[in-house]
């Protein structure tokens, strides 16, 4: 009797390898392959590979902001600086995920910190890398925040750094020359000139910290950090020190600038000095100005809301960016013109009855009894309308418009800063593209006297007048004079610049130069205000209209404030020898002789006081105001009541 299992069940695995091992030996020796060959693909092959992916999981590099260079004017007097600023960073890696966003929006509560823009920060953050949402936080949020880390110790999710922060000495002084700092927007992260900057980064977004960005901002140091699996730094492994940026130094004479700012008072408008000789600007100012320093952090909406709806538009670059009718000052470019064409000589006389009848209009005169006979002399030194009228007729607007483009109108001056504005110098093709309307001879007799589209910059009008100061040379006006590192060696130097030699009679620009010393100092003069004792003055009062006004007469203090001219005055001196050209212009403040010319003056006085008492000459500069032109009693009601520059309605300049 046979006991058990069937001989075919009875072997079973045993006994089978008993039978015929080979295959199972097969088996085991692929299967062992298998994982060698696994092995040595992550070892040789994927070796570098993996391992680059555990060290960035494990170890970090904290980017280190590098302080920003100085910004100097001429005499090294630090117009922009650095200060410790303790900024807010917000730890997300050291939460789980479903954690983050709640942690935040509770710790923007608690430290005033607008939400959505610290969210956008953090969805826009790489590699979990901590995230800047306040910056400049005070000293009992510092506290606070140092206390409830010693309290939780590395989990706890904020932490405090210190960086460096822009500050402004002088307040508002200067602002819209110097620019700003304030953390990059998105579209410049898209730009090459901005390659490696992130979200939160601060930059330069005006001004000059725009502009040089490139020699301010320096090289970002870094810190490396060996971080635990939920990213939480265990220690620091390697720090380098970022590189600080370049200082700049300017041309700007901060002096002066506060001269002018004292001159201007609470009026709102632009100073513009330079020195005729090479292009360096020595005064750049636009006021009402706003503190550079409220865009490094953001922005509360009451103050923006006071700055954006200011009427006197305190954000505004007037000097470079304020486009406005040049009114009278503009006539030297009508008599340069007249005089190189050929339309008249110094000698020719026009005669003004204080108004002048055409195509069945009257262009009046701002003497409404007119001058008489006048020559070229006396149109400049009394501001004739009717004989600018009459000369520009006779030219037209071709001829115009090509000297005012040769002497840098309606094109940008190349003034080193972003933002500047090119004016307009209107022609037949201007009209004819932007109104689809031929242009009309009524419209040269307002380009003529500097009214209708004409439109400048202040700075436009001080590069114009340098020209007749230097004799003929339109240099490019320059902020910068060089570029230094922290030892005060010199990196770059901005030498001047010529845009053109103009190619004009040396005697045609010295009989307007001559006008224009007669404006200042002649009996009668529309300038008088800006005349001094010791200092011979040249000069140039304008009156520009911002609307159609009419024959009726009425003092501009009756006028609403937006309907009120604009005054110019333009002038350089010593006339003999200039050395600084002013151009002022106040918005909406009447004429220009009355409010423009006493600024200037004393813009001029304080240059001669400092020029004096810097070269070891200590008594003062006598300023002499003296009598007036005629144009202090011409004031006019408006008859129209629709806004917007006049053109051809018979202006009133002066």
């Amino acid at each position: 009797m046979i006991i058990g299992k069937p001989s075919g069940e009875q072997g079973g695995f045993a006994e089978d390898q008993e039978r015929n091992p080979t295959p199972y030996y097969v088996a085991i020796i692929i299967a062992f392959l298998i994982l060698l060959s696994k092995l040595w693909y992550l070892q040789v092959i994927q070796g570098t590979e993996l391992a680059d992916q555990s060290d960035r999981h494990r170890i970090r590099d904290h980017r280190i902001p590098a302080a920003r260079g100085i910004i100097l004017d001429r005499n090294k007097e630090v117009l922009a600086q650095n200060r410790p600023s303790y900024n807010l960073f917000f730890h997300y890696a050291s939460l789980p995920k479903e954690e983050r966003l709640p942690f935040l929006e509770t710790a923007c509560k608690e430290y005033d910190i607008e939400f959505e823009t610290a969210k956008r920060r953090y969805e826009a953050s790489r590699d979990n890398q901590p995230v800047k949402i306040k910056t400049d936080i005070t000293r009992d949020e510092v506290a606070i925040i140092k206390t409830r880390s010693m309290t939780f110790g590395r989990n706890f999710p904020l932490e405090v750094e210190v960086e460096s922060i822009r500050e402004y000495p002088h307040g508002t002084m200067g602002a819209h020359l110097l620019g700003y700092t304030a953390e990059i927007d998105k579209p410049r992260l898209e730009l090459p000139k901005y390659e490696g900057y992130r979200p939160g980064d601060l930059v330069g977004k005006t001004g000059l910290e725009e502009a040089y960005e490139e020699y301010l901002a320096g090289v970002f140091g870094w810190k490396r950090v060996e971080v635990n699996a939920r990213g939480i730094p265990i220690q620091e492994l390697a720090v380098e020190k970022g590189i600080a940026g370049r200082n700049l130094v300017l041309n700007v004479d901060l002096d002066l600038m506060k001269s002018a700012q004292r001159a201007l008072g609470t009026s709102a408008g632009a100073v513009v000095a330079l020195d005729p000789r090479d292009g360096r600007v020595i005064v750049a100012l636009s006021n009402p100005s706003f503190g550079p320093s409220i865009f490094s952090r953001p922005i509360p909406h009451d103050v923006w809301d006071k700055l954006v709806n200011d009427p006197k538009h305190p954000l505004q670059n007037k000097f470079a960016a304020g486009m406005y009718p040049p009114g009278s000052t503009f006539k030297v470019v009508t008599a340069l013109a007249a005089l190189e064409s050929g339309a008249m000589t110094a000698s020719s006389q026009v005669t003004c009855l204080g108004k002048w009848k055409f195509g069945g209009r009257d262009f009046r005169c701002h003497n409404e009894k007119g001058h008489g006979a006048v020559d070229l002399h006396r149109a400049i030194v009394h501001s004739c309308d009717v004989y600018f009228y009459k000369v520009g007729f006779q030219m037209g607007i071709d001829v115009i418009a090509e000297y005012s483009r040769a002497l840098g109108l309606g094109a940008r001056t190349g003034l080193d800063i972003v933002g500047e504005k090119g004016g307009l110098v209107p022609d037949k093709k201007w009209k004819e593209e932007t109104y689809k309307q031929g242009w009309m001879p009524g419209d040269t007799l307002s380009a003529a006297i500097g009214q209708g589209s004409m439109l400048a910059t202040p700075l436009q009008m001080a590069v114009v007048y340098s020209v007749f100061a230097n004799g003929g040379t339109l240099y490019r006006p320059q902020l910068l004079d060089h570029v230094e590192d922290v030892n005060g060696e010199i990196i770059k130097s901005y030498e001047p610049e010529v845009i053109r030699q103009l190619n004009v009679s040396k005697r045609n620009l010295r009989l307007v130069h001559s006008g224009l010393i007669g404006v200042v100092n002649d009996p009668g003069g529309t300038g008088g205000r800006a005349r001094m004792a010791s200092v011979t003055v040249a000069g140039k009062t304008g009156t520009s209209q911002v609307r159609a006004i009419g024959a009726v007469r009425k003092h501009v203090s009756t006028l609403a404030y937006e309907h009120r001219d604009h005054a110019w005055f333009t002038c350089y001196a010593p006339a003999e020898d200039p050395e600084i050209v002013v151009a002022v212009l106040i918005e909406h403040s009447g004429h220009g002789g009355v409010m423009a010319a006493p600024i200037a003056n004393q813009v001029l006085g304080s240059y001669f006081q400092l020029k004096r008492k810097r070269e070891g000459r200590p008594e003062p500069e006598s300023v002499q105001a003296v009598e007036i032109g005629d144009e202090d009693a011409v004031v006019f009601e408006p008859v129209a009541e629709e806004p917007g520059p006049a053109a051809g309605d018979g202006s009133i300049t002066d």
